[in-house]
């Protein structure tokens, strides 16, 4: 990303594999479709958030690339594998990082993707997916919200509060029947767990 500095067409490759199962150029040539495996995905979506990075350095330019950045990392979620799912919520976790204090006339400029973002902190959420693969998106979605006192704050906290509930649940029950429990599971319901308390007292003493 950093010696070919085309962040459009980087974009745009990294969309025709994740999006499009297809490695390029063959889908333009009427060619067989060559099929991208779990490691080109992983590729593809690892250069997805050093785009990230790079649009946040070069801002305001380029930053029509985010509309498609956050359309592959939400419909990525749908190919329902553990080790993409790590980086689908990475790439969410990154563009809520890198550009929550912008601002534009309208208000904060990520609430242009809450229609996406918040259906997936339901899913993140919703007890088939490892809390650690989703836990920075989870923590940077909700420090959006706060940043920007978005009215969807107190929904947020809802479903975050609901989605560790099962966590617990599963810790403990974990721990009845052989007294161990994974230790990375348990670090990052913490976590959470911190960021969720500190915004819940803030919210009851406003």
């Amino acid at each position: 990303v950093n010696k070919f500095p085309d962040l459009k067409f980087w974009t745009e490759m990294c969309k025709r594999v994740v999006l499009n199962k297809c490695v390029p150029p063959a889908e333009r040539k009427n060619e067989i479709r060559v099929l991208p495996t779990r490691v080109v995905l992983i590729v593809a979506m690892k250069v997805v958030v050093k785009l990230v990075n790079k649009i946040r350095e070069l801002f305001p330019l380029e930053l029509n690339c985010v509309d498609d950045i956050v359309s592959i990392a939400f419909n990525s979620v749908q190919i329902n594998d553990r080790k993409v799912d790590f980086h689908s919520f990475s790439i969410l976790a990154a563009v809520l990082r890198a550009f929550i204090d912008v601002r534009n006339r309208d208000g904060a400029l990520l609430n242009t993707y809450l229609s996406q973002f918040h259906p997936m902190l339901r899913h993140a959420l919703d007890g088939t997916r490892a809390l650690k693969n989703v836990a920075s998106f989870v923590i940077a979605y909700l420090n959006f919200l706060a940043e920007s006192e978005n009215q969807l704050l107190q929904e947020a906290i809802t479903i975050t509060q609901k989605g560790l509930s099962k966590t617990e649940a599963s810790i403990l029950s974990t721990l009845k029947q052989s007294n161990e429990f994974n230790i990375e599971t348990f670090v990052t319901f913490c976590r959470i767990k911190s960021r969720l308390l500190t915004l819940t007292n803030t919210l009851n003493n406003n």
